[in-house]
């Protein structure tokens, strides 16, 4: 995960006052949007885009009446572009927020990374950030 980590302290910051952002992309065809949700478990099913390849993860479920599915934003198909995460400094004891590209990650890395938001570093909230097409669900997909 180190290798992928973009440490901006300030953007995080700025998605903490706005827990929900919709902004439409150049193509119209998609839009980006980020949520503010408390700590795991999210209530949130992902899967890999690509199975075994580093290439990020889709929504394909929410679990009933999880922060996921609660916070009313997140649907099936939209794709995990970033996450926060705490980033340890080496042979340090300290950390910092930071946010993580998860479209070059695999399903491993980005649940680690999501996991890191804990309260013993002084962290209440996971910060995510999805792309949605114009195929997103509005419903809930089955889970087994």
């Amino acid at each position: 995960i180190t290798t992928s980590l973009v440490t901006d302290n300030q953007k995080m910051r700025k998605n903490r006052l706005n827990p929900l952002q919709l902004s439409s992309s150049s193509d119209d065809k998609s839009s980006e949007f980020t949520v503010r949700l408390g700590l795991p478990p999210l209530g949130i099913l992902f899967e890999e885009i690509q199975p075994g390849l580093q290439k990020g993860v889709i929504v394909v479920g929410l679990v009933p009446g999880g922060k996921g599915e609660q916070c009313q934003a997140i649907k099936v198909g939209d794709v995990l572009k970033s996450t926060s995460a705490m980033k340890f400094v080496s042979r340090s004891t300290t950390f910092d927020l930071v946010e993580v590209d998860c479209t070059v990650l695999d399903f491993d890395s980005i649940v680690s990374a999501i996991g890191s938001n804990d309260p013993k570093f002084k962290c209440d909230s996971v910060t995510l950030s999805f792309m949605r097409s114009e195929d997103s669900s509005d419903g809930n997909s089955e889970t087994s």
